[in-house]
């Protein structure tokens, strides 16, 4: 959804970016610093344009990309096995037993798990799974796990 959001803000900023550089007629003062002449305020807006459109067209690519990929977390015997990243290729398995730390955590109404492991840290976010009840299983079925396999190395 974010994607979107976000798609959708940049498609209508290149729209209102291009008609500002086709009905453009005066210079543009920016921050009273940098003054532009009608042809070149004309530019600066298709320039604007432009990277707009290319915000677009990275946000389409991320969709399709990660449309088409596994995004599966799965806890085997003795391992956690899940993407990287929302929008990774890279599938890590990772031993509970190299688990330092789980940080659950809340950013702008969407939850994450933080999985901190000794080459770093990667989070799952809820989205990833199909409701809240199930985050909530992963959540406790993995702090059993790394607790059990923590125990067991002492």
């Amino acid at each position: 959804m974010p994607f979107f959001l976000g798609m959708s803000f940049f498609g209508i900023c290149t729209a209102i970016l291009a008609y500002m550089g086709m009905s453009n007629e005066g210079g543009l003062v920016i921050n009273g610093i940098i003054s532009l002449s009608a042809k070149q305020a004309s530019m600066f807006f298709y320039a604007m344009a432009l990277a707009s459109l290319g915000m677009v067209g990275v946000a389409l690519i991320t969709i399709f990309r990660s449309r088409g990929q596994r995004r599966n977390v799965e806890l085997r015997d003795r391992e956690l096995v899940c993407p990287k990243s929302g929008m990774s290729s890279t599938i890590l398995k990772i031993p509970y037993a190299d688990i330092t730390e789980l940080d659950e955590q809340v950013i702008q109404h969407s939850r994450f798990l933080y999985v901190h492991y000794p080459e770093g840290k990667f989070s799952i976010p809820q989205n990833m799974l199909a409701s809240k009840e199930q985050f909530q299983e992963l959540v406790t079925e993995l702090s059993a796990r790394v607790a059990s396999s923590q125990s067991s190395l002492h």
